[in-house]
């Protein structure tokens, strides 16, 4: 009983781990779409303006962020800091992401502190048949993983021993 439980996890791991490098896949075009978005609709047009005024980038939004206008010209310096910061921190990401092997995004993207990006990539994920190395790698990996972990709670369970055995056992701790 126990053998079939750590083999059933087994083949839950391997069929889980499988998917990794197609989940980094999927991942790493909508990280490259958000990208590009922020790019296009954000740092390009901030960057245009302020050199159409004769700034830089830091000039036009501590100029923004001080201007006597009300409340309002402050607020909206700081919500386009925050927008150039998440660019460049994704266009980081995504760069060590493309330089990284297929065995390396797995472990990048674990990393990553982006939950929504994850969320919804995962929301999308549709599961591939991995025909890769990098997939058979992943699957084999985890299904290792999960037999150790079956065989582990098989064995805190007790399920590794016979029927007979386990009788024997318990008969044993019970004097």
């Amino acid at each position: 009983m126990g053998r079939l439980f750590a083999l059933l996890m087994a083949l839950l791991g391997g069929a889980a781990l499988s998917q990794a490098p197609e989940f980094a896949q999927q991942y790493m075009q909508r990280l490259a779409g958000e990208v590009n978005a922020l790019r296009e609709y954000v740092v390009e047009p901030i960057d245009e303006d302020a050199a159409a005024a004769g700034l830089t980038r830091r000039e036009a939004l501590a100029g923004l962020a001080a201007s006597e206008a009300g409340e309002f010209p402050s607020l909206l310096s700081g919500t386009l800091q925050d927008m150039l910061a998440r660019y460049e921190a994704l266009e980081a990401h995504l760069l060590a992401l493309r330089r990284a092997d297929e065995y390396e995004r797995t472990w990048l993207i674990a990393r990553q502190r982006d939950m929504a990006l994850l969320r919804d990539t995962a929301e999308d994920y549709r599961p591939a048949m991995p025909l890769t190395l990098a997939g058979v790698v992943h699957a084999g990996a985890g299904f290792v993983i999960g037999w150790m972990l079956g065989a582990f709670i098989a064995g805190l369970l007790g399920l590794f021993l016979p029927p007979a055995r386990r009788r024997r056992a318990y008969a044993h701790q019970a004097r």
